[in-house]
């Protein structure tokens, strides 16, 4: 049973270890290709809204509305060639 035990925490931990590794390695990999601000970003042929939740009385959630308003301003930045 302590045996068991003991190969439990091992693994638990282990995943722990993997899970923390694996996400500094995503944030590495994805530095490169990771903007800020609108203006730091490179010209593209498109660009795309990802969606969030609307409130009931109608209103952007704040999240949404950062990512509509940071559209916008790529659009007004002639960072985009088309929008769709």
């Amino acid at each position: 049973m302590k045996r068991l035990l003991n190969i439990l925490v091992f693994l638990v931990i282990g995943v722990i270890v993997f899970a923390i590794g694996l996400q500094f390695h995503i944030k590495r990999l994805a530095q490169p290709i990771t903007h800020t601000s609108v203006l730091e970003a490179p010209h593209a042929y498109t660009g795309i809204v990802l969606g969030a939740s609307v409130k009931a009385n109608g209103n952007l959630s704040a999240i949404l509305q950062d990512r509509v308003d940071a559209a916008l301003m790529a659009y007004q930045e002639k960072k985009l060639r088309d929008s769709c």
